[in-house]
């Protein structure tokens, strides 16, 4: 055996195997903590954007309204209440916020508040109209559109206070800023 390995250099290699398991029991503790929160916590995938409606006539199909829609996916183990949805926007160097009115009709969706379990889907189109591009690109896009537009959010809120910021989709983006040029120009 190397002379090395003496009584004093394990007493000393010993010493350490207090540290390393509290450090060990540290790290466990706080590994488990984070499990249990991350499995709490509401999360939701959502997109939005512009789509228009295919409806079938006697003479095949025609284009209806274009809509906004709103799609939301509860992805998180927790239920989500989706209380409010809206827009965060930026005129300016001012943040503005604007809470999204639900359209009526045959394809507006459900009403909110509305609960979501694991998995569940919640579709929500709203109807696509002059004055809603009028308030929007005034409103949320300000003075400079092609910046702004780029800063553009779609907001949904939860029950528990919490938000989920997602980009609209280049569908929406695009006829934002057409509509705002077209302002300009008037």
């Amino acid at each position: 055996m190397p002379t090395w390995w003496d009584k004093q250099t394990w007493e000393f290699v010993n010493t350490f195997a207090p540290w390393l398991s509290a450090i060990g029991t540290i790290a466990a503790v706080g590994f488990s903590l984070w499990l249990a929160r991350a499995r709490s916590r509401v999360r939701l995938k959502m997109s939005v954007d512009a789509r228009f409606i295919v409806e079938p006539t006697s003479e095949g199909y025609k284009k209806s309204d274009d809509y906004i829609a709103f799609w939301i996916t509860n992805i998180g183990e927790t239920e989500a209440t989706v209380t409010v949805i809206g827009w965060l926007g930026r005129a300016g160097f001012k943040r503005q916020y604007a809470q999204q009115n639900l359209g009526e009709g045959p394809y507006a969706g459900p009403s909110l508040p509305h609960k979501l379990k694991f998995g569940e889907e919640l579709r929500l189109l709203i109807k696509l109209e002059e004055h809603w591009l009028d308030s929007m690109s005034d409103g949320m896009l300000g003075r400079i559109p092609w910046l702004t537009g780029r800063l553009l959010r779609a907001v949904v809120w939860t029950s528990i206070g919490q938000s989920f910021k997602v980009r609209p989709d280049h569908s929406l983006i695009s006829r934002l800023l057409e509509h705002a040029k077209k302002r300009r120009r008037a």
